[in-house]
């Protein structure tokens, strides 16, 4: 190889180099590694087993879990949301988290001291796992569950 070959090499090599680099600097997006075959997929109220991968559609959606415990994990706490969110549909108070000041997004809790479910409020913590509903709707809710009128 001539020195003039061994320098186009070398400029190959730095402009491979700077890509890595600039590949380096991005965030990562976190990629799901399903080992062994199976996996377990929570569906339209129920659990199946894949076997062999996965659909990326579903992966998207959150709906694939390592463990037959965790997609039963899963699968009872979706349904008690889906049942919250169908109730306060209904109410008529169902709603979006807002960032806005000022703007109080109601949501109800269970409280372990007091043994009942309280309406509570946040202007600036959002959680996704949160059914957020008018003040209304959020106390009516609260309400009904205290008293049995509805299970979640």
């Amino acid at each position: 190889m001539t020195t003039k070959e061994m320098q186009a090499q070398i400029e190959v090599l730095k402009k491979e180099i700077n890509k890595l680099e600039e590949l380096v600097k991005k965030p990562k997006k976190f990629e799901f590694n399903f080992p062994g075959e199976k996996t377990y997929f929570v569906s339209e109220g129920q659990i199946c087993a894949e076997w062999g991968g996965y659909n990326r559609d579903y992966l998207q959606q959150g709906r694939y879990r390592l463990t037959e415990e965790g997609a039963k994990l899963s699968l009872e706490r979706n349904k008690k949301a889906n049942r919250l969110e169908m109730l306060a549909e209904h109410l008529g108070g169902l709603k979006e988290f807002e960032y806005k000041k000022g703007v109080k997004n109601w949501y109800v809790t269970y409280d372990n001291f007091y043994n009942a479910w309280t309406p509570a409020l946040t202007e600036n913590m959002y959680d996704p796992e949160k059914v957020y509903m008018t003040k209304e709707v959020a106390i009516k809710v609260a309400n009904m569950l205290n008293k049995g009128e509805y299970e979640l």
